[in-house]
């Protein structure tokens, strides 16, 4: 084995053989002895029999001791082969030599370009042996058949995330140490990994490359399209353990599950505003900020989300998409369709601590509490009037407008 180990390091070369110091192969032998079971497979292995000098030799060696002799100036990357370490500081510099002759797409690496290439032909060779999914790379498989054995090898140190690949544990790390790494040109966004950048960068060029053969629905990426598919099959995957929730997504189990543990991770720094989704604490700064980027164009209607937009156009079209399988009920609204509901459950989760009141809404609660203190948050601008409902205000402010919308039949 020692003899082996010496004709694969340093080849059969006599000059290079002679020439060698005897404390150079006392290391040796000692490598011997200290991975014995990795160099008996290193010698068997195809891949040994393959290099003919010492440094690819020592290079292969390396990929059994687990040895990253290579490191990174800029970050904490290490690895084995200088090569690797070569492509890997591109990702620093931003070079990048490989170009897709269809689209603008760049990348470092050959291997990338031509994975990239197969987006256009579509050619996915590798396929899974237990259910339909198909891709491009074998990696992306080896990937995916952990979703079936539900392998995680990789546990967080500070709290209890574990999963499948060691890319999203370093992703995780960072929601940790706040590290955003990449960010925006165009905009203030950064982020911890790359491909919610190039996701990010899609809002700015309104590139939607996929499209819903059901419907007219367009978006940037295929996880979209694929969920939004589910819309229209009805496939809900995802069940909570706690209740008879179900979902599409992962991401919106998690956010439910929030909602039985409250946990709010996410709080503003103006006021005591705390909420369970990133989106929503986004939203709520705007409130602040009076920013209102979405506007109808039937009406002056403007607004800080999408979603309200989407709600109010439907204030126009008369779509009523939620409707209730006890009672004739239709609504444009899924958070008052699950209001109306429990008007036949006679669920009413909400109670004040200052009295008996109880309501199915949190918002009544919330209206009701009012009451209490005393707190008129509306007030007219035209006179002295303030109340506690906004819906209230808008009654009003209607006795200085004249407004009278609404008229007998009989008349």
């Amino acid at each position: 084995m020692h003899v082996s180990l010496y004709t694969d390091l340093f080849g059969t070369d006599t000059k290079v053989s002679s020439q060698l110091r005897a404390s150079q192969l006392h290391e040796a032998a000692a490598l011997v002895m200290q991975h014995r079971h990795s160099v008996v497979y290193m010698l068997t292995c195809s891949a040994a029999a393959q290099p003919k000098d010492s440094s690819k030799a020592e290079s292969h060696i390396k990929t059994h001791t687990g040895e990253k002799s290579f490191s990174c100036e800029i970050c904490k990357y290490k690895c084995a082969r200088k090569s690797d370490l070569l492509r890997h500081i591109k990702t620093h510099t931003g070079e990048k030599l490989y170009s897709c002759d269809i689209c603008n797409y760049k990348c470092v690496r050959k291997s990338n370009l031509l994975w990239h290439i197969k987006t256009h032909t579509g050619e996915k060779p590798f396929s899974c042996d237990i259910c339909n999914y198909k891709c491009a790379r074998k990696s992306d498989l080896l990937r995916h058949i952990k979703i079936h054995t539900g392998e995680k090898l990789y546990s967080c140190d500070i709290c209890n995330y574990k999963c499948a690949l060691k890319s999203n544990l370093l992703w995780h790390i960072k929601t940790h140490t706040g590290e955003k790494p990449f960010s925006c040109d165009i905009c203030n966004y950064k982020c911890a990994r790359n491909c919610d950048l190039l996701r990010h960068i899609k809002t700015h060029t309104g590139e939607k490359l996929y499209s819903c053969d059901i419907c007219n629905y367009k978006c940037a990426l295929k996880s979209n399209l694929l969920w939004h598919i589910k819309t229209h099959t009805g496939e809900k995957p995802f069940s909570c353990e706690v209740c008879n929730y179900k979902c599409a997504r992962k991401s919106y189990l998690f956010e439910h599950i929030k909602t039985h543990t409250g946990e709010k991770p996410y709080s503003c720094d103006i006021c005591n505003y705390k909420c369970t989704k990133k989106c929503n604490l986004s939203q709520h700064i705007k409130t602040h900020t009076g920013e209102k980027p979405f506007s109808c164009e039937v009406c002056n209607y403007k607004c800080a989300s999408k979603g309200n937009l989407s709600r109010h156009i439907r204030t126009h079209t008369g779509e009523k998409p939620y409707s209730c399988d006890i009672c004739n009920y239709k609504c444009t609204q899924k958070n008052n369709l699950l209001h109306h509901i429990k008007t036949h459950t006679r669920e009413k989760l909400f109670s004040c601590e200052v009295c008996n009141y109880k309501s199915a809404q949190k918002g009544n609660l919330l209206l009701h509490i009012k009451t209490h203190t005393g707190e008129k948050s509306f007030s007219c601008e035209l006179c002295n009037y303030k109340c506690a409902r906004k819906s209230h205000l808008s009654q009003h402010i209607k006795t200085h407008t004249g407004e009278k919308p609404f008229s007998c039949e009989k008349l």
